[in-house]
């Protein structure tokens, strides 16, 4: 039996198709609407159905002797911004078609990954996943309808669907070319290693949950080999329990350079004439995953994983 990963060639996909086969020594079938240059030699590794989701004819079949399905197909925040029609369609129709072919070949569990950005600004100190979602751009709007069909299926057709609503993740990539450059650490990585400068957007003292990628594989391992009497819920937060601000990630990121290359980085603030920040603190709740057997990383795992992006940049 396998393992159907839609999006699997992405950055997080990529991860966790790795981590499933050379790891956990399961049986993966990849789904991507395009195989980039950098993973054709993934063509004789795994058996890759290439097809986008909102084709609801040529995915049929897509999740025969599948056991389990790990759906990540989603536009980022960037593309979701530029082209919120083609977000919404791969979101919401997208999604929908996967949870039919799903549901045809009777497959024991299917996580779908959202993301924690549903909440908009809570009002909250501490966010659960009882508290009220507020989505305020396209990228969480369309997570939030992939969420819904997920309860449609689950409540009117019995399917095994659990929503994930991920963090902020961060970490080095499988590959230098994956598109994932974007998010806050590892562009603050780039830009120190490129320039000799962290460029912050903001004032940098709104404060966020980040998760390493070696989390976010911890947490799909405790919900894929989670027991139907050990799930309790729909859905779960995948995140690391702990909140930063951009401005205590851009301090990781220098004094992981200085000690690299024995040298400093000046992290340049946007003049205070622009206009004020939302101030976003909040703690994400990660009880009910953690009643799965998921734990956190070390104290130094930011440490780490800055370190290895570094190294990934000096590859070349």
């Amino acid at each position: 039996m396998k393992i159907l990963v839609t999006g699997g060639l992405g950055y997080l996909g990529s991860q966790i198709v790795r981590f499933l086969t050379e790891e956990l020594g399961q049986n993966v079938r990849i789904l991507t609407n395009h195989v980039p240059d950098y993973f054709e030699t993934w063509r004789s590794k795994y058996e890759i159905v290439v097809c986008d989701t909102t084709d609801a004819a040529g995915l049929k079949g897509v999740c025969e002797d599948c056991r389990a399905v790990i759906h990540l197909a989603a536009l980022d925040r960037e593309e979701a911004r530029l082209n919120p029609e083609r977000a919404l369609m791969v979101s919401g129709i997208g999604t929908k078609n996967i949870l039919s072919e799903a549901l045809k070949s009777r497959v024991e569990k299917c996580l779908y990954f959202s993301t924690v950005h549903v909440y908009g600004i809570p009002e909250k100190e501490v966010v659960d996943e009882t508290t009220p979602v507020n989505p305020l751009d396209d990228y969480s709007l369309c997570h939030y309808l992939g969420e819904l069909y997920c309860q449609w299926f689950r409540q009117c057709h019995g399917l095994n669907s659990l929503r994930v609503r991920l963090s902020n993740g961060y970490g080095a990539p499988l590959h230098k070319e994956v598109d994932c450059w974007n998010l806050v650490v590892q562009d603050f990585c780039r830009s120190a290693f490129e320039e000799g400068k962290i460029h912050l957007k903001s004032e940098g003292t709104q404060k966020r949950d980040f998760i390493s990628i070696p989390e976010i594989l911890k947490g799909v391992r405790a919900l894929l080999e989670a027991e139907p009497s050990q799930i309790q819920h729909d859905l779960y937060h995948l995140g690391s329990g702990m909140s930063l601000s951009i401005r205590e990630i851009a301090r990781a990121v220098k004094n992981e350079y200085r000690k690299l290359y024995a040298k400093d980085v000046e992290v340049a603030v946007p003049p205070s004439s622009r206009p004020a920040e939302t101030k976003t603190r909040f703690r994400l709740d990660i009880n009910r995953i953690q009643e799965l057997g998921f734990r956190p990383g070390p104290a130094d795992i930011m440490r780490t994983q800055i370190g290895k992006i570094f190294k990934l940049l000096e590859s070349g």
